[in-house]
């Protein structure tokens, strides 16, 4: 499976667990980086260096693909309950469509069934 950047989001939430992401929108200073941000939500700390390491099998498809190291700002349950309570909710209402993919040999991730 090619990560491409448009894949890039979607390929990094199944790894996670499907945890919700989402790019960085507005960042709060301009650091080299920023363009590869990708937020993680529902991460909270003691289960954010576990996180990183299942990125390891897709780091550099996802570099090659992103232009750079890719960089994640993980939000807690808490924070992501209390800040980011809308995204969430249309998170979960999109996660629910799935879809249906081929298996491919080399591929990184699962394939998915569409949801009943």
């Amino acid at each position: 499976m090619t990560i491409t950047r448009e894949s890039a989001r979607q390929v990094v939430s199944e790894l996670l667990g499907n945890r919700p992401t989402r790019w960085l929108e507005a960042p709060a200073a301009d650091y080299d980086g920023h363009e590869r941000t990708l937020e993680v939500f529902d991460a909270d700390a003691s289960e954010q260096l576990a996180l990183l390491r299942s990125l390891r099998a897709a780091r550099s498809d996802l570099s090659a693909a992103l232009g750079g190291p890719i960089v994640v700002v993980f939000h807690t349950r808490a924070e992501s309950a209390r800040l980011h309570e809308d995204f969430l909710k249309d998170w979960t209402r999109a996660s629910r469509l799935g879809v249906d993919v081929d298996v491919q040999v080399g591929q990184i991730l699962p394939p998915r069934k569409q949801a009943a």
